[in-house]
């Protein structure tokens, strides 16, 4: 994978993440916005940000969301935090099987959707972050 803009911003942001997994988190985010968004949503998204497609194209293939979902995860490791989650909680059996933190998810949303808003003015943050908080 390839060091985008993107993937460098979300590296400041979480300094204790390797390249690999920025992508592969930062790529599971853009699958689910792949599969929220429209068509004509994730084209103006990937116009702005032009990795997306990419880093969504490139994510781990073998994830499955837990049997169970938020109710799997140990209190210990952030279900309870994690509760609020919704939509958002697939995102957390995936990121558990790449081998980062449960709660990581919604710091990669966070720091996705500032840089969504960063790129593509508030607009765009407004549909992407409706898509990932649904």
């Amino acid at each position: 994978m390839v060091e985008t803009e993107l993937v460098k911003y979300l590296q400041s942001e979480l300094p204790t993440l390797n390249v690999e997994q920025i992508a592969n988190g930062a790529g599971l985010v853009f699958r689910q916005l792949k599969h929220q968004l429209d068509d004509q949503d994730f084209a103006t998204l990937d116009t702005v940000i032009p990795e997306s497609d990419e880093l969504a194209l490139h994510a781990p293939e073998d994830v499955r969301v837990l049997s169970g979902g938020l109710n799997a995860i140990n209190p210990a490791l952030g279900g309870e935090q994690l509760a609020h989650l919704g939509q958002l909680s697939s995102l957390v059996g995936s990121f558990q099987r790449i081998g980062l933190e449960p709660t990581l998810v919604p710091q990669f949303v966070q720091f996705v959707l500032n840089y969504v808003q960063k790129q593509g003015g508030n607009q765009l943050f407004q549909i992407v972050e409706k898509a990932l908080k649904a």
